[in-house]
């Protein structure tokens, strides 16, 4: 089950047990308002029968208009509240009540007519009979609707006690199961995801529920395993590229060992041409210092023979100038 349908069925739990403990305590309280208004209607009807018989004694002692007038107030008063109150037990106050208005109806009719003290003494014992079965049934049933109130108060209490302890308990027993079936794989999965964030990816997380924590469990398995996979396939890509490297390093140190023969060869080559031109510089410098010397020899004939060109010159002009002075 999902933790979101198990979270929604453990509110919806907890709803229904806050409404069953609200309906149990609104079905007590709702039966001790009841009893406490059948009391208050019963002391009232009590109280307002006595108030009749007292005016109904004022009306044939004193014989004034106004006691009818209240009399009669005061009873349509109190018939409104009985004919309001639905109970049983107010049935026969009702069939007395209406027979009280009749009686004194009768008490009137004899008090104006002025007939004898007799009818008017019978009619007033059944008036006063009538009323004190009222007051009595009145009494009664409030004593009654007091015990109820009492009994119903006492059963509302108890109710309320055993609900808010079974609400209490449903309570702990859903905390608990919640925290059996939430937390505790949670802690499972955390230390898990522990152990495998260390580098342990032989560890498998062992949650079989089949909730987000289950999926979640088995994501990161999946995920151990795909990176168990993937450490073995670096490995071994690893190992090839170590091999290649190797390889590639034999390859290198074979050419360099070729190259340094070349460089070694192509070095003793030049050597040898160095040798072989510095003899001919040598050689060809020899020759040239050969040529130079040559050069200067014939230079200094050269510088001879002109130096006694211009001797003989100037000598042929001596001898011009004398055979001029002479000719002359």
């Amino acid at each position: 089950m999902k933790i979101r349908d198990r979270l929604l069925m453990t509110s919806g739990s907890c709803v229904a047990l806050i409404l069953i403990f609200s309906l149990v305590v609104y079905v007590s309280f709702n039966r001790v308002a009841e009893e406490n208004e059948r009391e208050l209607i019963s002391q009232e009807i009590g109280h307002t029968v006595s108030e009749l018989d007292i005016i109904m004694y004022d009306y044939l002692t004193y014989g004034e208009e106004r006691m009818v007038q209240q009399w009669n107030s005061k009873y349509d008063i109190s018939l409104e509240i009985i004919e309001k109150a639905e109970y049983k037990e107010l049935e026969t106050i009702k069939t007395n009540y209406a027979d009280l208005k009749n009686l004194f109806s009768q008490i009137i009719t004899n008090y104006e007519k002025g007939d004898s003290s007799e009818l008017e003494e019978r009619l007033v014992a059944q008036f006063l009979i009538k009323s004190h079965t009222i007051i009595f049934d009145s009494s009664r049933i409030a004593k009654e609707a007091y015990n109820n109130a009492i009994e119903a108060q006492r059963t509302a209490n108890n109710s309320m006690v055993i609900a808010l302890v079974i609400l209490f308990v449903a309570l702990m027993g859903i905390s608990l199961h919640t925290t059996r079936h939430i937390t505790k794989p949670l802690d499972k999965l955390t230390k898990g995801a522990e152990i495998i964030g260390k580098g342990d990816l032989e560890h498998t997380i062992d949650i079989e529920s089949r909730d987000e924590i289950g999926e979640l469990a088995s994501a990161f398995n999946k995920m151990t395993r795909d990176l168990k996979e993937s450490r073995k396939e670096l490995e071994k890509y690893s190992k090839e590229l170590e091999k290649r490297v190797e390889e590639r390093t034999k390859e290198l140190r074979l050419a360099k060992t070729g190259l340094e023969k070349k460089v070694e060869e192509r070095t003793k080559e030049l050597r040898l041409a160095k040798t072989g031109l510095e003899k001919k510089v040598e050689e060809r410098t020899r020759k040239l210092k050969e040529k130079l010397d040559e050069v200067g020899k014939f230079g200094k004939m050269s510088v001879g023979r002109e130096l006694r060109m211009v001797d003989l010159k100037n000598r042929v002009k001596e001898l011009e100038k004398k055979l001029k002075g002479k000719s002359k």
